[in-house]
């Protein structure tokens, strides 16, 4: 239910918004419907669950699919490490793969570990406004300190524009 009213919330909050829109499917394959779309800008939140431990690989394919289809869009993809390798492997996949100009910002708050449960928290953003590396750069370190997280940030280029 948590979901359902998440859903209701935001919907309302969305209400009388003319450029933008809440919908309820799956929202990868909803990437190859929606795009690109007709202003020819648009940001693009992916909040995958990750409980189907293939997404990790799908939504790699689903953002350079929709990168494809509107090369101009902003990606903004949230991540969980639970386990390093399935995320190592999803930049692995990035860095092959087709999409430039792609951004990373990690904040880790304890140390990897197997059986930890989430140790960190990251964004893979397409397209970032020219602003965010430095404003990351500055910021994660400060978060990092106020959280009383003595462990990683990033805030790097995991793949620059060609």
């Amino acid at each position: 239910m948590f979901w359902v009213n998440n859903h209701a919330a935001l919907s309302a909050w969305a209400r009388g918004r003319r450029r933008v829109s809440v919908r309820r499917e799956d929202g990868l394959a909803a990437l190859r419907t929606l795009l690109p779309p007709p202003e020819r800008r648009a940001v693009a939140v992916i909040d995958p669950s990750y409980e189907i431990k293939s997404d990790y690989e799908s939504v790699v394919e689903a953002v350079e699919a929709a990168w494809r289809r509107f090369p101009a869009g902003v990606f903004l993809l949230w991540y969980p490490v639970v386990d390093r390798a399935r995320i190592d492997g999803m930049e692995a996949s990035f860095r092959a793969g087709p999409v430039r100009k792609l951004f990373r910002l990690e904040l880790g708050i304890a140390p990897d570990a197997p059986g930890r449960g989430m140790t960190a928290s990251g964004l893979f953003v397409v397209n970032p406004p020219f602003t965010l590396p430095d404003a990351a750069a500055e910021a994660l370190p400060w978060l990092a300190g106020a959280l009383g997280a003595a462990e990683t940030h990033r805030a790097s280029w995991l793949v620059p524009e060609s």
